[in-house]
């Protein structure tokens, strides 16, 4: 099928179970075949020469290298892996996925290599592939050898035998009537399977998906609580997943460890923006929860703290709560009676595809430290593989301020605020407390700033002419300005 003519009269054996999914070119189709059954591939004359491994080496002596000689190089790792994970079919007629390891006492424990084979193979043979994979991976001997035209007739993929041992020959380059040999020292692999004898089919082996990480950037404990929330879920789940970071793959911590997957899902219907803190009672939150119980809630419970959920929206991670949960299918729930923008998170739009995830208990938070801000590290859950984040720590922003009022003050603008803030509860029952804040308030005429304040009250004046809005944003600690709040200026 790849258009080309095949000589298979040098290949011997059983193979179990192959499986090609989706169109691939040649290499790729024999690259599985040849680390696990040894299979080489050559050109003669036009026709593509399979063959195993195991062929006899052609002998060179002395007589026969030309200028340059033969030289010798052994490759190895700057840093060598710990283990290698080979995934495959299980070949015990369950034809479930499997793992099989292979671990280098002298390599990075946290430097793990992965290799999948769609190939239907028993537990012990695949243990001895991915023992060879990794020896294989560690440095293969290397070596160069320049031939006279009595030696033209070997090409790529045959095997030669000099005083050193034994090579396979990866690349040919002519230079004149030079030509040279690019050898490798033959790669291990498998060996040939002669036949296959049905056994009792046992209890299939226990395979883990790999674990889902969601890495989020929103709402803190308080202002100056630098934090990430981290989400972890696989199905089934394996008892424990422990989350790992740090400046790089070979630099990497443990930091927390989940006990129970975390409610993670996706929206299924848009959402629309709104207000900060109000009821949106308009909208229906369709939602794709697997494995999720989600229940409905009294509206006092819901301001309380019950039914929380973080959604990825336009405007970054929006803090909600739900009244209503309705499960219209499997895993498929609508919510209603939202309650939208909380812990000072912004009611932005959502479109369907983006992720949700359950704010519970399930949640674990991750302490960073300032020097983190705006650098990428690297996160990885149980055994997937890492995934880059850069933490702007935008949950410790100062909130946006509330009820932003202009009124007209002679030819003047007054501007008057409600400040928000983590340390300020979100309850009317509570008195007024005594904030102390800085704002920086400017006078916009389209793009331009017209007048620029810092003010520490909750007003300010704006004197400048021509203005057509205004905006006040909130100055946290650090000096960072929060989201802007702002509005139209009409004159009279």
């Amino acid at each position: 099928r790849a258009g080309v003519d095949v000589d298979v009269s040098g290949l011997s054996g059983f193979v179990e179970g192959y499986a090609i999914e989706g169109i691939t070119d040649l290499r790729g189709a024999l690259t599985p075949l040849e680390a696990a059954y040894g299979v080489r591939c050559r050109e003669r004359e036009g026709v593509l020469d399979l063959h195993q491994a195991e062929a006899v080496p052609f002998s060179i002596d002395d007589r026969q290298v030309t200028e340059g000689g033969f030289s010798e190089t052994r490759t190895l790792l700057e840093k060598q892996p710990g283990r290698l994970a080979l995934s495959y079919i299980s070949g015990d007629f369950s034809y479930d996925p499997a793992i099989a390891e292979a671990r280098n006492e002298q390599g990075e424990r946290d430097y793990v290599v992965r290799v999948s084979l769609p190939l239907v193979i028993g537990a012990a043979r695949a243990e001895i592939i991915a023992s060879d994979l990794l020896q294989n991976l560690l440095g293969l001997q290397s070596a160069q050898i320049s031939v006279g035209p009595e030696l033209y007739s070997l090409g790529v993929g045959d095997l030669v035998q000099s005083s050193s041992g034994a090579f396979e020959i990866l690349r040919v380059r002519d230079k004149g009537l030079l030509r040279t040999f690019e050898l490798a020292e033959p790669r291990r692999h498998g060996g040939i399977v002669r036949s296959v004898t049905a056994s009792n089919t046992g209890d299939p082996a226990a395979f883990y998906a790999m674990p889902e990480l969601v890495l989020i950037d929103g709402p803190t404990r308080s202002e100056n609580s630098f934090e990430v929330i981290a989400a972890v879920a696989a199905d089934p789940w394996p008892g424990s997943v422990s989350l790992a970071s740090g400046v790089d793959v070979a630099n990497m911590d443990i930091r927390v460890v989940f006990d129970a997957p975390s409610g993670i899902g996706e929206v299924l219907s848009p959402m629309a923006a709104k207000g900060i803190g109000r009821w949106d009672e308009g909208s229906v939150l369709t939602v794709a929860l697997p494995g999720e119980d989600l229940a409905s809630a009294e509206r006092n419970a819901v301001l309380a703290g019950a039914n929380r959920a973080l959604i990825q929206g336009d405007t970054g991670w929006e803090l909600i709560g739900w009244r209503e949960a309705a499960l219209v299918a499997d895993d498929v729930w609508e919510l209603s009676g939202l309650l939208r923008g909380l812990s000072g998170t912004l009611a932005g739009a959502a479109e369907a595809g983006r992720t949700i995830v359950i704010a519970d208990d399930r949640l674990r938070t991750v302490a960073q430290t300032a020097e983190q801000i705006g650098v990428e590290t690297q996160w990885r859950a149980g055994e997937a593989d890492s995934q880059p984040f850069i933490f702007e720590a935008l949950g410790s922003l100062p909130y946006r301020v509330g009820h932003l009022r202009a009124q007209r003050a002679e030819s003047n603008w007054k501007v008057t605020w409600t400040p928000r803030s983590v340390e300020v509860a979100d309850n009317w029952n509570l008195p007024e407390p005594d904030f102390e804040g800085r704002f920086v308030v400017e006078a916009m005429a389209g793009e331009e700033v017209m007048e620029a304040l810092e003010v520490a009250s909750s007003e300010a004046m704006i004197t400048a002419q021509g203005v057509e809005a205004v905006r006040v944003g909130a100055i946290g600690s650090d000096n960072r300005v929060g989201q802007w709040a702002s509005i139209p200026l009409i004159a009279d």
